[in-house]
């Protein structure tokens, strides 16, 4: 035990010794594995506590998804139609300034 306090006290004086980058990528990869297993993790044992509710949620998730898409088409179309007055209003007012 005195020796892991030794290699504490010399990695805090000497700063060549700072941190290992081996230990910061060790971390990283760790934090990495947890976080994609997440899910993996939820599913497992929450699915059978779920049971329906799951396959529920995500026909709706699709569901609001087409409906986005379809709101997403009709502004587009109204965003068209609005770009069609500007050019024309631009066109007259280039029309008046000529004469």
């Amino acid at each position: 035990n005195a020796k892991e306090e030794n290699k504490v006290f010399s990695h805090e004086k000497d700063p060549s010794i700072k941190s290992s980058p081996k230990h910061s990528e060790k971390v990283d990869q760790h934090e990495t594995d947890s976080a994609s297993n997440y899910d993996e993790n939820i599913t497992e044992g929450d699915r059978k506590l779920l049971g329906n509710e799951d396959s529920d949620f995500k026909s709706s998730e699709q569901k609001s998804q087409s409906e986005r898409m379809k709101e997403s088409e009709d502004h587009a179309i109204d965003e068209k139609s609005d770009q069609e007055k500007e050019m024309k209003r631009d066109q007259d007012f280039l029309q008046r300034r000529s004469y």
